[in-house]
């Protein structure tokens, strides 16, 4: 009896075990195969074929570079099976199948309406620029591509290159670097982040050549893009005069928020004054001169939208050509005022942490792991703390954390930019802070906040993401980056009375400067108006 009951229990629990294991089964991430046709025509139906989609839709989605598709676009839906009518204003794009257990890996589609037609005529089409060939023509994201055609004119200058995005294209971001050549005939220019298969033009003062066709080669790794949301940001300095009598002239320096892949900044919703410049490189300008009272606030409100980032890296395998970082990242692998790269102490520790791995994907996990094992949080750091004596001490603010973290990547020969900008509490508050940004060949930047990483709540944020160790690799929809690496600004008025370290959410050189002017100012914390 008592063996049979034995057996009983045994039967009991395999049967408990199994079924665990098929809803473990069940609520796996979403995973998609294929995608056919890859060039759809407008009206027929795109099949995608992947596992665990749900046996019904319920909650899921198809996103369509991290847009959902509308209701009307579904035509049916299985849990191996999605077919979906996409909107023929499509140019290319990313399609994903998002349910409650997450996301799953992209995949490419092409509208054929939008592929290119090579004109019949050469050199009639060749008024403007015009594309004659483009070598290799499937490259992974990073590569350097040759463009070859007549009329591209001179240089860069008022010039760039469209890559395929959605229904638009998308140029490389830093031309200096981005493009490594540009003459007349041939343009030598690094596929950006963001880029999909369709087409490539280039684009000159005298107009825009016909589209050539283009694809995008998928690496070993992805990263995809969702959940955008819009934030309306106001920038606010007051300014006082000691003495009311006293004029002179004060130049103010507000940073210009990150424009990339994951961040786009929308439109200027206020500003008061008007802007001396714009555009002065990464910052806005303005010039206070002989202004009325005692006292006068700068103002602007900038309109932004973030996106969720999420990568799937467990596979990655791919790495630099030949072994040799690119010209393009090299200035990303250099010690720096803000970087201690070629520190003493940082060169000498970097091979004890990384030993004789070349992936850079686990090189990168190493650091994280040795970050989060050796180094603590600290929410109220000195201002003298610098990212060698955080290393020293084993301990370390925000902004010593990520700069440390930068400097190990760049030591272990990982392209790594170091960004400050705000996080963004539920309430709405803003939060200064710092995290990171590292180079993945055929994948692009891939972010990394070290603090948040940890499980530390820095003025008690309250964090997006499920676990502390997704923010590496992944980042939430709150964290609105304000600079990427140092921005130097040249000074307007000489550099007489110059500040330098005003605001804690920008690596500036300079915030502010005057001339002739007795005065106090006070740059305000960001204030988050409005979320949508």
């Amino acid at each position: 009896m008592k063996i049979a009951a034995i057996r009983r229990i045994a039967a009991v629990i395999i049967f408990l075990v199994a079924a665990g294991a098929l809803a473990f089964v069940t609520m796996e991430a979403p995973s998609i195969l294929s995608v056919d046709p890859k060039s759809f025509a407008q009206g027929e139906p795109v099949l995608i074929r992947g596992t665990n989609f749900g046996e019904e839709r319920k909650k899921g989605k198809v996103l369509l570079d991290a847009m959902p598709l509308t209701q009307s676009s579904y035509v049916s839906w299985t849990d191996t099976e999605i077919r979906v009518i996409l909107p023929p204003s499509v140019d290319s794009g990313l399609l994903q199948v998002l349910t409650p257990f997450g996301s799953s890996n992209p995949g490419i589609v092409i509208n054929q309406a939008k592929l290119p037609q090579k004109p019949l005529n050469t050199v009639q089409a060749a008024a403007g620029p015009s594309i004659l060939a483009i070598k290799p023509a499937e490259a992974v994201v990073g590569s350097l591509v040759e463009i070859e055609g007549i009329n591209f004119g001179s240089n860069v200058q008022f010039s760039d290159v469209g890559f395929s995005r959605n229904a638009g294209y998308i140029e490389p971001e830093e031309p200096s670097l981005m493009y490594e050549s540009w003459d007349d005939k041939k343009i030598s220019v690094r596929v950006p982040e963001g880029a999909g298969s369709g087409a490539v033009v280039v684009k000159t003062p005298q107009g825009e050549s016909a589209p050539f066709s283009f694809d995008i080669r998928q690496g070993s790794g992805t990263k995809y893009l969702f959940d955008p949301v819009v934030y309306s940001l106001q920038f606010k300095v007051r300014i006082r005069k000691k003495d009311p009598r006293k004029q002179g002239t004060i130049a103010l320096y507000l940073p210009i928020p990150v424009k990339s892949l994951s961040q786009s900044l929308d439109s200027i919703q206020e500003e008061s004054p008007t802007a001396y410049i714009a555009e002065y490189g990464k910052v806005t300008a303005f010039k206070l001169s002989d202004f009325q009272g005692s006292e006068m606030v700068v103002s602007r409100t900038v309109l932004v939208t973030v996106n969720r980032i999420e990568t799937e890296l467990s596979s990655y395998s791919d790495g630099f050509a030949k072994g040799l970082v690119p010209p393009f990242l090299q200035p990303y692998l250099m010690d720096d005022a803000l970087v201690p790269a070629r520190a003493a102490e940082i060169t000498a520790m970097t091979p004890k942490l990384i030993g004789k791995e070349k992936n850079l994907q686990k090189k990168a996990l190493l650091i994280r792991n040795w970050i989060g094992k050796n180094i603590e949080w600290k929410p109220n750091p000195s201002a003298r703390e610098t990212p060698l004596s955080a290393l020293k001490a084993g301990k370390a603010g925000s902004r010593s954390c990520a700069l440390l973290a930068c400097a190990l990547f760049r030591a272990a020969g990982i392209p790594a930019v170091p960004v400050s900008g705000l996080l963004v509490r539920k309430d709405g508050v803003s939060i200064p802070h710092f995290w990171l940004e590292y180079y993945l060949p055929s994948v692009g930047w891939v972010p990394y906040d070290p603090v948040l990483a940890l499980g530390a709540k820095p003025s008690d944020f309250d964090a997006a993401l499920d676990l502390p160790e997704h923010y590496f690799g992944s980042l939430d929809n709150r964290h609105i980056a304000l600079s990427r690496g140092i921005t130097m600004v040249a000074p307007l008025l000489g550099g007489s009375a110059a500040q330098s370290a005003k605001a804690p959410w920008s690596f500036q050189n300079l915030f502010e400067e005057s001339l002739g002017a007795s005065y106090t100012s006070t740059w305000q914390d960001i204030e988050i108006i409005g979320t949508y």
